[in-house]
């Protein structure tokens, strides 16, 4: 009996690879939303949220998930595929210049607080021998091989299983070690450090709004789930793990970094900071590119050196006071988060199309 093998046609293998770039992109940007989550839940929110971190990251996240399927709804009424094709439906080529700046800066300025943390962890919480300019520096000659050609989306896609089962190996072992009276006082520190909290993790959702501008099959109105169920279910698992007491009174940048895994075993301690060292380092290189990709979004032009250039002055601006460069870093995302979800609503409300004229 003989078989035949269905040879795909030039477009079918196109059309098969385009997919394929998409779903790549779409585990590259959730990789990010779910590293710029958990680093703001992680170093901002539980410190001042203690054992009340757990629901606060929720609420936080809560409106942009909102405004995710709101925009997922407006998409599919437009009839348009991605989110800047929205923007120039209803706000025209301004709309879609300033929004591409403002994605691009926020972008910018996650990928320079996922630097910080990483270089902090590297310099102050494991103790690597070297400063803080040496580490940076390093840390560039890792992101300029992965920014090498196209292959940055591909590896994180290749990657994601592994990284999954690490992830799901430590939180296994924090299960065992958790304790349901760990979330009492449920209100943490009480009122005042809950406010406080809320308005640290107030813009930590906005990198799910990027998962919007990429046409894929799952651009739906459960994509945003991968990285907001992680970030999620680690920061209740820190909870359960860490005493209230000990939350409260975690120190520096340093410190808060290190606070998820003290109670670890040695070993699994050791996965851990691996596994949260390698998810920073593509955090980083991924705002590179992708930043360089949204502010040339205007023009149509590609320029293959700016994702280098733009890695680089991340890591230049490893130079400037750690304090000082965290403040800044963590303000200008929160107000620039601001502005997004002004012109987001103000993108829903406008009805009457803008002519690109």
């Amino acid at each position: 009996m003989k078989t035949t093998t269905r040879v795909h046609t030039p477009e079918e293998r196109r059309e098969m690879l385009q997919k394929g770039d998409r779903l790549a992109r779409v585990c590259q940007i959730r990789l990010l939303c779910a590293v710029s989550i958990l680093r703001t839940a992680i170093t901002r929110v539980i410190p001042l949220g203690g054992s009340a971190s757990w629901w606060i990251v929720s609420l936080c996240l809560l409106p942009w998930i909102g405004l995710y399927v709101l925009l997922t709804s407006v998409m599919r009424r437009k009839g348009t595929s991605t989110l800047m094709e929205t923007v120039r439906a209803a706000l025209g080529r301004a709309g879609v210049w300033t929004v591409s700046l403002l994605l691009g800066l926020l972008l910018f300025l996650d990928g320079a607080a996922s630097m910080t943390a990483l270089v902090t962890l590297f310099t102050e919480g494991i103790g690597t021998e070297g400063t803080q300019i040496t580490m940076a520096a390093l840390t560039l000659l890792a992101i300029l091989f992965c920014l090498h050609r196209d292959g940055l989306a591909w590896g994180i896609y290749l990657l994601r299983r592994g990284m999954l089962l690490m992830l799901a190996v430590i939180a296994g072992v924090m299960v065992s070690l958790a304790r349901a009276d760990a979330l009492h006082p449920v209100l943490g520190q009480g009122g005042r450090s809950v406010m406080a909290a809320l308005k640290a993790g107030a813009a930590m959702g906005w990198p799910l709004l990027l998962l919007l501008n990429v046409k894929s099959p799952q651009t739906s109105k459960l994509s945003f789930l991968p990285p907001v169920g992680i970030a999620t279910v680690a920061t209740l698992l820190v909870c359960l793990m860490i005493p209230c007491e000990v939350l409260d009174q975690s120190g520096g940048l340093a410190q808060r970094l290190m606070l998820s895994t003290v109670h670890l075993p040695p070993a699994l301690r050791t996965l851990a900071h691996g596994l949260e060292m390698l998810g920073m380092l593509l955090a980083v290189a991924t705002a590179a590119q992708l930043s360089s990709e949204m502010w040339l979004t205007p023009s149509g032009r590609e320029v293959k050196w700016l994702s280098y250039g733009t890695a680089a002055v991340l890591a230049g601006s490893q130079c400037l006071q750690i304090a000082v460069l965290w403040r800044s870093v963590n303000a200008g995302i929160g107000y620039l988060a601001v502005l997004l979800i002004v012109l987001t609503i103000l993108m829903i409300l406008r009805r009457k199309s803008c002519s690109d004229g």
